[in-house]
């Protein structure tokens, strides 16, 4: 269980978890309140009452990049595994669906709002065998009625809510070409598939990589865990001196879901601390004076830790876009 995983974890580089988000990590996993969060209980925030487990904080929608810090970074940890392990991954992959557009027609694509663009985008692709590329959506849910019925998560069936929102993700990306047809290929709703949603049909459905509020996460990404282990024991067994690929692989098994497991506890927790700067007027306190926006030294920060820790950077930052 990835959940767990941060207890047994030895404060090695890619599992440390500064006091403050061992806090975080540590009262979310045995159900209590959040020490963050609970001198803000019955605050008003964006509207809603503010409760002592910080579930109200992270699951409302406000101004800065605390949502999207959360995602890449659960995005970038996958895409740096996976080619740590030697299967080829890309992070966001722009070809997968661009070259379908009538090249007359592409300046209508980038001129849609970025959101709509990144919709259809998805956020890894990863080599399976040659020829054979699965595609896969990070998402994260977070406390609310909606998506944990018992809102101190005290449920058995607590999988239950990454598991919905992997299964929403298809039938979304279905929704997202459609769109895109329509906005860029002229083609009419109800009209046919259109170029957009027959590649994304000749490219299988895209894969849901969700990470709950708990740390838990949804089957494809225990899947892709198992991926990375095979192809990781092949590649490493000789150098970790085991006796062969199949023990080695049980060993990496579990050191991955260490390592995946503490960053997820990891930036849930970042989350929580980043909405009580926030509900508190403060922001994010590294970004002032620094001479870039929050959410700019937020990717910044990230994407050098993740180059210290795995040996990946993001196309970005290999251009320089972040200095640094």
């Amino acid at each position: 269980m990835f959940s767990q995983s941060f207890v047994t974890a030895l404060p090695t580089p890619e599992c440390v978890l500064p006091n403050a988000e061992f806090a975080e990590a540590t009262t979310a996993y045995l159900g209590l309140p959040s020490p963050a969060c609970s001198p803000l209980a019955g605050r008003t925030f964006r509207g809603r009452a503010l409760d002592v487990y910080g579930n109200v904080l992270s699951s409302t929608q406000t101004k800065g990049a605390h949502w999207e810090d959360q995602h890449d970074s659960i995005a970038r940890l996958f895409v740096a595994q996976a080619n740590e392990n030697g299967l080829a991954a890309d992070y966001e992959p722009t070809d997968a669906f661009i070259g379908v557009i009538p090249r007359a027609q592409r300046s209508a694509f980038y001129a849609l709002r970025r959101s709509t663009q990144h919709s259809i985008t998805p956020d890894a692709r990863v080599q399976l065998a040659p020829g054979d590329d699965a595609y896969y959506d990070v998402k994260t849910v977070h406390v609310n009625g909606a998506r944990y019925p018992d809102t101190n998560g005290i449920d058995a069936a607590r999988g239950a809510a990454v598991e919905t929102r992997a299964r929403a993700v298809p039938g979304e990306y279905e929704r997202h070409a459609r769109d895109v047809n329509t906005a860029c290929c002229g083609v009419p709703r109800g009209a046919g598939d259109g170029p957009v949603l027959r590649r994304l049909r000749e490219l299988g459905p895209v894969r849901g990589l969700v990470v709950g509020a708990f740390g838990e996460a949804s089957a494809d990404v225990h899947s892709l865990l198992a991926m990375c282990a095979g192809s990781g024991s092949f590649l490493r067994w000789r150098g970790a001196m085991a006796r062969g690929p199949a023990v080695y692989r049980s060993q990496l098994i579990v050191q991955l879901r260490r390592v995946w497991g503490v960053h997820f506890a990891r930036v849930n927790a970042r989350l929580k601390l980043a909405r009580v700067h926030s509900a508190q007027g403060r922001g994010l306190p590294t970004a002032a004076g620094r001479g870039c926006s929050h959410t700019t030294r937020a990717r910044r920060d990230t994407d050098a830790n993740f180059h210290a820790q795995f040996g990946y950077r993001s196309a970005a930052h290999a251009s320089g876009r972040f200095g640094g």
